[in-house]
């Protein structure tokens, strides 16, 4: 259901006057009222007494929100927020005498105009209004799931204007009074604990605890028929801890019930205070736009993240389970204890849950090699951050598009990163007793990056600001280009800093950064460790000790944010004879400067793949992995040689015998390292090896699934049903199509979504496509039907892009109007810069076009023109190794 406009809703509402009345065009000037322009300073909240009355199975719910705020100055007129919302009266509770009148301008932005000037001073703003309850998955909506309604909320960034009318931006911290007015026999949370249940007519008033200062994003809400699944009292001290999960569900809440106590001790632990709020629920939600979100005392997850069966998910479900959980509980301190005053130091919230949670994971389950994980999404961010019209991390916010636009992987990945390199030269105590400073000093306020860089200078003595600013405030990837130099028993090391870029890019490569620097060397078989900072385009660095060294390695465990080059020989040597002195993050680090460098032109296409071929040769299932990825990337190429057989056998050796070595199924006790890389052999031989033993042994499975998809273990459907379906009939189709309708689990209903996606005739992908206009398909399994199909060129171009274009306004009344700046990235499935123009053109069409998708596209054009050119560089060194030259 499509969200209604503000130009359809009242523009104004008379006090105690129910409905809508015109407002004289020249009384305020609607154009100056944008709810994606800061607010003016003059009126801040003091206190939200929030009464709502839903029934999920309704199509409106309804509101009465009082504001108490200050007035810091004279003035007629209040800016605020309200998206949406129809409004049935509006009062100042001090003043009856003062009419207020409610003008709707852009973006959720309203102005409430009075009919006398307020002095400075405190008053109440009373609103009675009600509004649709949409099924889009933000701000206040519904999902239906086994044939009940449950209401859930989604308010970041900008979205609690549209369950309540507020001064919706996160500088504004107040405590919460919450009533629920909801059918007798739901389920109704809340932020805070609840007070008490009082029947009203033929619902029930639900009364919460006040709750701490929040900022409107972090409140939230939820009513439905929900299981309950209650941790035994005490399992986090202090703290009622509890998984709402929709009807059925419940039992699959055990390894989210059993992990998030551990998780948090971990977090209280490293930041020295206890969880800094009065409950804990978890929130299982069917239909939800975002991986989960880290509302105060009521965090919501996409279901299948915390409803799983831990005997049968695969690895990379159970390491994400997890790590999403320590990424919303570390929130609890970052970004909810202590909120970010504005929108562009958003990466104070997101860097630091995204660090954490990979800390949290070294701790918990080492087997998950969480580090390795950290270091491979640094490398691969790296890219992203390449591009001419990347963001800064601390990214100047303009417009409500640089709102949404913020919430991607610089501020993420990039961010943490950046934290992992920070604490390295800081020191690990001296970080942390920074971070716990800043905690204490400002707990349930608002802070800035000076704020916290004050704290980790005042801890470590070290100038945190100045090194940090050069990563925050300015974009790219610093490349450090290193000339070893060695002259009698002086080594040195010159080295050049400039921005790494792709080649032909059209950036400025001029930059410099404050790079901590450690470089790892070997002299005689001893390796030692040399650590700088260095500040300048070019300068030289001396090595301590006398001779020269027998390698180096320029950036030790990968700690630091930079990509580097050596001479080529220099690389070779490290990706050959002396690997085995390197850790892993080191080796798979290299691997990726290679491929970086391959795609800047400034190393030879055929060292980065006799690298891969060695690494496939290794028995280490990390290597062997990334050296998969790199042998994955020569499909395309192959085929434009018309060389799919050679390439398919190519796969064949490269990677069969160490699936022999595996076996096909999971073994109990087995390390999720060794699942994983069974699931990328798996996926590889049957995909691009085409595999007769892998590919018949998928189609086995098929039954088993059909007969019973709940029940079907997901590492199994993981990598065989999109096997088995590629070359599927119509027949085959309708059989998992209809599974759809009698799936109870979010794992089989993953696996069959999931399975749509990768059937390959023409004729049933648009089956997959169209079916995402069912109703029984929810919005956010858009990418599951479409994602398969973006990285096949030729359907894509042929069905899915098509596809796409025709349905567009169908697509997005169904995503939703805020989903449109993210949607050009479907473009990346492109590799030809004679389809920028067409893509340009779609999305710069004025009617499509929306704020924050300009600097999406660019980088996504950006993105095939590099695809192109890459492929370009590699094209004669891929064509050599298949034809065995």
């Amino acid at each position: 259901m499509q969200k209604l406009i503000p130009a359809l809703l009242c523009a104004s509402v008379a006090l105690g006057v129910v409905g809508c009345k015109a407002q004289k065009p020249d009384t305020l000037d609607v154009d100056k009222i944008d709810g994606h322009r800061r607010l003016p300073q003059i009126a801040a909240p003091l206190r939200y007494s929030l009464d709502f009355t839903i029934d999920p199975a309704s199509e409106r719910f309804s509101g009465v929100t009082t504001i108490d705020f200050e007035l810091s100055e004279e003035t007629d007129k209040l800016r605020l927020h309200a998206d949406g919302l129809t409004f049935k009266s509006v009062k100042l509770a001090e003043r009856p005498d003062i009419t207020a009148n409610v003008q709707v301008g852009d973006n959720g932005g309203i102005a409430v105009e009075l009919s006398q000037e307020l002095a400075p001073g405190k008053y109440s703003l009373v609103f009675d209004y009600d509004a649709i309850l949409d099924e889009t998955p933000q701000g206040l909506y519904r999902v239906k799931e086994q044939g009940r309604w449950y209401a859930f909320t989604q308010f970041e960034p900008l979205e609690a204007r549209e369950a309540f009318p507020s001064f919706d931006e996160p500088g504004f911290k107040t405590p919460f009074d919450v009533t629920i007015r909801a059918p007798k026999d739901l389920v109704v949370a809340a932020n805070a604990p609840l007070k008490s249940s009082t029947p009203a007519g033929a619902l029930v008033a639900h009364e919460f605890e006040t709750t701490r200062p929040l900022p409107t994003y972090l409140v939230a809400l939820t009513v439905g028929d929900f299981d309950v699944v209650e941790a035994p009292s005490g399992t986090i001290p202090d703290v009622e801890f509890r998984i709402l999960a929709p009807k059925g569900t419940g039992k699959l809440a055990g390894f989210a019930l059993e992990r998030t106590p551990k998780i948090l001790e971990i977090l209280t632990d490293y930041f020295g205070q206890p969880y800094p709020f009065a409950k804990l629920d978890f929130v299982a939600v069917p239909n939800f736009s975002a991986g989960a979100m880290e509302n105060v005392g009521l965090v919501t997850f996409r279901e299948r993240l915390l409803l799983l069966d831990e005997r049968t998910a695969t690895p990379r479900l159970v390491f994400a389970s997890q790590s999403v959980i320590a990424h919303e509980l570390a929130h609890m301190w970052f970004g909810n204890l202590v909120t970010p005053a504005w929108w562009d130091e958003l990466w104070l919230n997101e860097s630091f849950a995204t660090w954490m949670a990979t800390r949290v994971l070294e701790v918990l389950d080492p087997q998950l090699e969480a580090e390795i994980s950290q270091a491979r999404s640094a490398s691969r961010v790296m890219r992203s951050d390449s591009l001419a019209e990347t963001r800064v991390m601390r990214q100047p916010i303009l417009t409500g598009g640089d709102v949404y636009n913020a919430f991607d992987g610089i501020t993420y990945t990039k961010g943490a990163a950046v934290l992992r390199m920070t604490e390295a030269w800081l020191g690990e105590d001296a970080f942390r007793d920074g971070v716990r400073k800043f905690m204490r000093e400002n707990a349930y306020g608002t802070v800035t990056t000076k704020s916290l860089m004050a704290s980790l200078q005042e801890t470590s003595g070290k100038d945190a600001f100045a090194m940090m600013q050069t990563f925050t405030d300015q974009p790219g990837v610093p490349l450090l280009e290193i000339v070893p130099l060695c002259s009698g028993q002086a080594a040195q090391l010159k080295i050049r800093q400039s921005r790494y870029l792709p080649a032909e890019s059209a950036a400025d490569p001029t930059g410099v950064w404050k790079v901590p620097m450690c470089v790892k060397f070997s002299r005689a078989g001893q390796v030692e460790t040399s650590c700088s900072l260095l500040t300048e385009p070019e300068e030289v660095v001396a090595l301590p000790g006398a001779g020269c060294p027998d390698w180096i390695y320029p950036n030790a465990d990968e700690a630091s944010y930079f990509r580097w080059s050596l001479p080529q020989d220099a690389m070779l040597a490290l990706a050959g004879e002396h690997r085995g002195a390197l850790t892993m993050r080191e080796q798979l680090g290299l691997l990726g400067h290679l491929g970086a460098l391959v795609d800047a032109q400034r190393v030879d296409a055929d060292v980065y793949y006799r690298a891969a071929l060695e690494l496939l040769e290794t028995q280490d299932h990390n290597l062997i992995s990334d050296a998969a990825g790199v042998l994955r990337g020569l499909e395309p190429i192959a085929a434009q040689h018309g060389m799919q057989a050679e390439y398919a056998a190519a796969v064949r050796d490269a990677l069969g015998s160490h699936l022999e070595r595996l076996g096909l199924d999971a073994v109990e006790g087995e390390s999720p390292v060794v699942a994983n890389l069974r699931l990328t052999l798996l996926g590889m031989l049957g995909h691009q090896g085409r595999s007769i033993h892998v590919v018949a042994n998928a189609k086995g499975l098929i039954p088993a699934f059909l007969a019973d998809p709940d029940a079907f273990p997901a590492y199994r459907a993981r990598w065989a049903l999109p096997v088995a379906v590629e070359d599927g009939d119509a027949l085959l189709w309708e059989d998992i199509a209809s599974k759809i309708d009698t799936v109870k689990t979010p794992s089989g209903r993953n696996a069959a979504l999931r399975a749509l996606g990768y059937f390959e005739d023409p004729e049933l992908l648009a089956k997959t496509l169209d079916l995402f206009f069912d109703d029984r398909i929810r919005s956010n399994e858009f990418w599951r039907l479409v994602g398969p199909s973006v990285s096949k060129p030729e359907l894509f171009e042929q069905v899915t892009w098509p596809w796409f274009t025709t349905n567009y306004d169908r697509i997005i009344g169904k995503l939703g109007e805020k989903s449109a700046p993210n949607l050009p990235y479907i473009a990346g499935g492109f590799c030809s810069k004679s389809k920028q123009a067409e893509v340009k053109a779609f999305f710069e069409d004025p009617a499509r076009a929306k704020p924050g998708m300009d600097r999406n596209l660019a980088n996504v054009l950006e993105s095939i023109a590099w695809c192109e050119s890459s492929r370009a560089y590699r094209s004669e060194a891929v064509k050599m190794m298949l034809s065995g030259k």
